[in-house]
């Protein structure tokens, strides 16, 4: 018998994945683009190759993969952040995101179109943003 994750990635035309406690592990690319998704429909540990989630209607990157071996497309959402996987092996392709901080200006952000710009070092830049967050709490707390 099929449960609920297994017949959603079937839905999504994945074909070459395992799941383990609900957790789906993707050998190759996972497209998920322009399907309509205010989020994505169930969480992601590993995937292989590229992720797509480009053009649909997603806020955050809550359930995207862990670990992503290719590419990452999230552009064309209305994400107020970027984080997402731990680690991206290639580019990670997003929105304009004013985050009111400086730290987008820390990492190489090649420009791609007027609003959609490409993060070479996603790795290096998920690093700086928690190293952020830790600093701003512990200033927090002091006060």
């Amino acid at each position: 018998m099929e449960n609920k994750v297994d017949i959603l990635c079937k839905h999504f035309g994945l074909t070459n994945y395992t799941i383990n406690d609900g957790v789906v592990d993707v050998n190759g690319d996972v497209s998920l683009y322009d399907k309509g998704l205010l989020e994505i429909p169930f969480k992601f540990g590993k995937v292989t190759g590229n992720f797509t989630c480009a053009h649909n209607k997603l806020t955050t990157l809550e359930n995207c993969p862990n670990w992503v071996g290719g590419h990452f497309y999230c552009q064309s959402n209305k994400l107020v952040s970027i984080i997402g996987p731990e680690y991206v092996g290639g580019e990670f392709f997003m929105d304009t995101i004013k985050d009111g901080s400086k730290i987008m200006d820390m990492v190489d952000i090649v420009e791609y179109s007027k609003t959609i710009h490409v993060i070479s070092d996603y790795n290096n830049l998920i690093k700086l943003i928690k190293r952020k967050d830790s600093i701003d709490k512990v200033l927090k707390s002091d006060v």
